[in-house]
């Protein structure tokens, strides 16, 4: 078992080397590629002054950029603030202040709304996915360019902080619910290996990557070598195209996602088996529609 999130993508790289590891909008990365990307990222995080205990706040939606901004955080020894990509920028304001944020990690299309966040906040770095960005933020596609070494492995407790996950704040304010790098682990090695997931298994998902199951599945993927065929976000038809088209053996979603491809009308098209792809429910379903799911796709 692992001590820490950090070291999970070397260790992958070892066992799993060119094996594809993620598939993203076409684009194909090996666990060896992950973890090349991860240490680069790492670099150019700690470069920027990025230490093991700060925090970093991950604020996009999903994307190789991503996972690799995960385990490039976790790489340093830092904490990982993943959040909902839905949240507005005063509250990612509330949330990058209550945590204590030294850099917020965010894509194109959220960084006009955040910019001031550095006045009035703890944030130091505002850093974008892509290479053209404003003046005041660091580019990532530019911050991997670099190469630069990461720093040494810092010794890191299996009980030391890896995570803050906000909650959805329906009561008041979201709060932040901290977890240990062994819990993060074990969650994603005991669910794995609850689910029978490895290394001959392709797994489709458009979960958001800051939801604790989409972790559960990104770790599966890390620790156990399966294929990843990530989606920006969830679309009925493209992930019934990506099932026949990669032959996935495991489809991630919840109820409302099923309900959306047993409507879709490209399921009259199909010809791959539907059998053939396993189906794992994130949050409970009831039983009649469940019926229908299982009588109308055949899966188990």
């Amino acid at each position: 078992m692992f001590d820490h999130i950090g070291q999970i993508p070397a260790a992958a790289a070892l066992k799993f080397s060119d094996r594809t590891a993620l598939v993203f909008e076409n684009e194909t990365f090996s666990f060896n590629e992950i973890n090349s990307l991860v240490e680069k990222a790492a670099g150019g995080l700690g470069e920027l002054g990025i230490l093991s205990g700060d925090t970093v706040t991950l604020y996009a939606a999903n994307s190789w950029e991503w996972i690799i901004s995960y385990y490039a955080i976790a790489r340093l020894g830092a904490v990982i603030n993943p959040v909902n990509t839905m949240l507005t920028p005063e509250e990612i304001e509330y949330v990058a202040k209550d945590c204590g944020a030294k850099a917020i990690i965010t894509s194109s299309d959220k960084v006009a709304g955040i910019l001031g966040i550095t006045e009035v906040s703890d944030v130091s770095y505002i850093i974008s996915f892509g290479a053209s960005v404003d003046k005041s933020v660091v580019s990532f596609d530019k911050l991997i360019a670099t190469d630069l070494k990461a720093p040494n492995p810092t010794e890191i407790a299996p009980t030391s902080l890896s995570t803050i996950g906000y909650t959805s704040g329906t009561t008041g304010h979201p709060k932040g619910a901290m977890q240990s790098h062994q819990a993060v682990i074990i969650n994603g090695a005991m669910t794995s290996q609850m689910q029978m997931r490895g290394h001959d298994d392709c797994v489709i998902n458009a979960l958001p990557c800051p939801h604790v199951y989409a972790n559960v599945i990104m770790m599966s993927i890390m620790m156990f070598g399966s294929k990843l065929v990530l989606h920006r976000t969830f679309d009925a038809d493209t992930v019934l195209a990506d099932i026949e088209k990669y032959q996935a053996t495991i489809v991630d979603g919840v109820p409302a996602m099923y309900m959306f491809m047993l409507n879709s009308p490209a399921l009259k098209k199909w010809t791959y088996p539907v059998s053939s792809a396993v189906m794992w429910v994130g949050r409970q379903c009831q039983s009649p529609r469940w019926r229908r799911l299982r009588q109308r796709l055949k899966f188990l």
